[in-house]
């Protein structure tokens, strides 16, 4: 079984004071539950909760299992929002490659109104008409005046140009 999975469901048991309301509450069958604690006990070489027919207690050990428990299903719920939110807003520094000229007369107007779309952002932008490996230099955006080499790279045409 999944630790991660027993975890909720027994957070779930002990939250909910049962194991039909954790049933339910997790969509599952009320054995699944039963079984799931039962192997998280047998895992653990510890008992966790005091069974009756009508309702169920936290041991000492339980109780101890229960706060580091939760702990553990609150700090995975802030990352999972943390994460969610780097999705939502952009922060962190851009790494720009482009070459000279183009950087100077096309993106330079643009960086005031990056900077107040996207306050949290710190452009890193290096202007240079020498070859840059992207790869190598950790640039998470190059801006190419050339037909693309045979890559993995992501890349997009943006404009032709006649030479």
């Amino acid at each position: 079984m999944n630790r991660l999975r027993e975890i909720e469901a027994f957070v779930s048991v002990v939250d909910s004071g049962g194991f039909a309301a954790a049933a339910d509450t997790e969509g599952i069958s009320r054995a699944l539950v039963s079984r799931t604690i039962q192997g998280l006990e047998t895992r653990l070489g510890a008992r966790l909760l005091h069974r009756t027919t009508r309702k169920i207690a936290l041991t000492a050990a339980g109780e101890a299992y229960y706060r580091s428990c939760r702990e553990i299903l609150t700090q995975l719920d802030h990352a999972e929002r943390a994460a969610q939110g780097e999705r939502e807003h952009a922060s962190g520094e851009l790494r720009i490659s482009a070459p000279v000229s183009f950087g100077i007369k096309h993106l330079a107007p643009l960086w005031p109104g990056l900077l107040v779309r996207a306050p949290d952002v710190r452009p890193a932008i290096a202007l240079s008409d020498a070859f840059v490996d992207i790869v190598a230099e950790g640039i998470d955006l190059a801006i190419r005046i050339a037909r693309p080499a045979e890559s993995s790279l992501v890349h997009r045409r943006l404009a032709s140009t006649p030479l």
